[in-house]
């Protein structure tokens, strides 16, 4: 083979991992999720679920540069009870969080529209210690990036 040939055939190669490079970061590692109990996600945190107002316990953590519909932007601490308080009540807890939103992203631009999703501990983890209530801004798009930059 002469010199330019090789020249031509590095180039290829150059251009096929850098399309796979791409490719990565931008289609399969924002994809790829972890599955956590919801009341368990902490600040920051971006789900890649559609829920409407309470979360399922196990919901789907992804890193937030990648596609996502909510982010967690506070966590209210629910008041510590031996029994478990029930669904409603830790609800009512939650709307706690309505007045944090613009404390986590005050430079959000007007404009989108979030809905507030709650996700708080079932009896099995309360049984366990756990007391968060996690406040979600939802968007009704998918997102790409945080809303609190």
């Amino acid at each position: 083979m002469r010199p330019s040939h090789w020249v031509i055939v590095a180039v290829v190669v150059a251009g096929i991992g850098a399309l796979a490079m791409i490719g990565w970061f931008y289609i399969v590692k924002p994809r790829m999720t972890t599955t956590v109990r919801a009341d368990l996600l902490q600040l920051g945190d971006c789900v890649r679920t559609r829920e409407s107002d309470v979360l399922q316990h196990g919901v789907k953590r992804v890193d937030c540069d990648g596609p996502h519909h909510g982010e967690v932007f506070a966590i209210v601490r629910a008041p510590d009870a031996q029994e478990y308080p029930g669904e409603e009540t830790l609800r009512r807890i939650g709307d706690q969080c309505s007045g944090k939103f613009f404390d986590y992203a005050p430079n959000i631009p007007e404009g989108p529209t979030f809905r507030l999703a709650i996700g708080y501990p079932s009896a099995q983890a309360w049984s366990e210690g756990s007391r968060s209530v996690v406040c979600v801004a939802m968007a009704k798009h998918e997102r790409w990036g945080s809303i609190r930059s």
